[in-house]
């Protein structure tokens, strides 16, 4: 639902694709043969974003917590892998409006992540923040 909000607002999302059930996210892996990243729609448990190009890790991974249960009516978001350092983004939205101060986090794998607050001009987030700003205040946030 996300990834098609921020297509029609203009806002860029990694090539992926949505997949209901923990046996089609092993297949997908194994067929494409590179590194993806699957994300947990919903209820993630204790397992985490994570990424692999081996389809034996993700079944390892998959078969953990509510999955074993969940299995092929879990919903995940598979996504290509982009090359870089992921950063995220907590703020908070009023309402009206996102308030003017935004923590960036730039995470690294196995180095900690390092956060810095910003005022909403200086940040990176600025113009996907205001395209959201309209459909969140049209959609009740």
């Amino acid at each position: 639902f996300v990834r098609n909000v921020f297509k029609e607002l203009g806002i860029s999302v990694p090539k992926g694709r949505v997949i209901k059930g923990v046996k089609n996210v092993i297949q997908y892996i194994k067929e494409h043969k590179k590194k993806v990243y699957v994300k947990i729609n919903r209820v993630r448990g204790d397992v985490e974003t994570f990424g692999t190009d081996d389809y034996v890790e993700a079944d390892i991974i998959l078969s953990r917590g509510a999955f074993r249960i969940l299995g092929e009516n879990a919903v995940f978001v598979v996504e290509d892998e982009l090359k870089g350092v992921e950063i995220g983004i907590d703020t908070w939205f009023n309402g009206k409006n996102f308030i003017p101060i935004v923590a960036e986090t730039i995470e690294i794998s196995g180095t900690g992540n390092a956060t810095s607050f910003k005022h909403i001009n200086e940040s990176i987030w600025r113009d996907i923040l205001e395209k959201l700003e309209p459909w969140l205040r049209y959609n009740g946030y």
